[in-house]
């Protein structure tokens, strides 16, 4: 077949992938001005026969799979059918709910494609109750931030009841008398996992009667407490033990 040149103003062959037999066409250079109106009429009733000789399915693009990316995108819309699945939800309603826990945690939900699908099923199976948990957590610790809190360390939502926070802040409070217990919270939320009893024992017991191990304790938590004991890793060590 003969190779022929690009008519300019063209427009519907703008963007299509001629087969091989066409390619010839881009490597002409643009016709000059000066050409007769009949060989461009020529020019066009030969492009229609080429076109006609090759049917539309017969075009195909190459999409080179090292161009493709993996999205934050793409992995929240996987989250979704997980917890639309797990949950039996459609994902209208799972997308409610991520909207209610956005308004609660903010911090939380902008990480969300990181965040371990386990928790986040926890979270989202009842929205309201991690409010009332939240609410909870403000009553007993008022000067926390307790947004920020929760998002840093989210067991305190999934691993408590509403009724075990309250207890257990007052648990705190008997055992660390005048200590200022919002900020030690905020510190190292790990306290909520200690057996207070033995950790104030254990620092009797190794420093000595000369210690106090209250204000010991809350001067320096983080070393204290037993990682064993508390059942995790330190948060302020992992920084993210909710994150995949």
């Amino acid at each position: 077949m003969q190779s022929l040149p690009l008519v300019p103003g063209s427009a519907r062959f703008v963007g299509v992938r001629r087969p091989a037999c066409a390619t010839g066409l881009l490597r002409h250079k643009t016709p000059q001005a000066s050409q007769q109106p009949e060989e461009a009429a020529k020019l066009l009733s030969s492009l229609s026969e080429s076109e006609e000789q090759f049917p539309p399915w017969s075009f195909h693009f190459q999409h080179n799979e090292r161009y493709l990316e993996w999205t934050d995108s793409a992995q929240e819309q996987l989250l979704k059918l997980h917890i639309s699945e797990k949950l039996d939800l459609d994902l209208t309603e799972v997308t409610m709910r991520l909207r209610d826990l956005d308004l609660l945690l903010p911090d939380l939900v902008q990480r969300l494609p990181r965040l371990k699908a386990d928790l986040l099923l926890k979270l989202l199976s009842n929205t309201e109750v991690t409010g009332s948990k939240l609410l909870a957590l403000k009553s007993s610790l008022p000067r926390a931030d307790i947004q920020n809190l929760a998002s840093r360390f989210p067991m305190l939502l999934t691993d408590y009841s509403v009724e075990e926070l309250v207890e257990k802040t007052d648990e705190l409070r008997k055992h660390l008398p005048g200590v200022d217990l919002d900020d030690l919270v905020e510190r190292e939320p790990m306290v909520f996992k200690a057996d207070m009893t033995k950790v104030l024992a254990d620092v009797q017991r190794l420093l000595g009667r000369n210690v106090d191990p209250v204000k010991y304790f809350a001067t320096y938590p983080r070393q204290v407490i037993d990682m064993q004991q508390g059942g995790l890793h330190s948060s302020a060590e992992t920084g993210a033990d909710h994150i995949s």
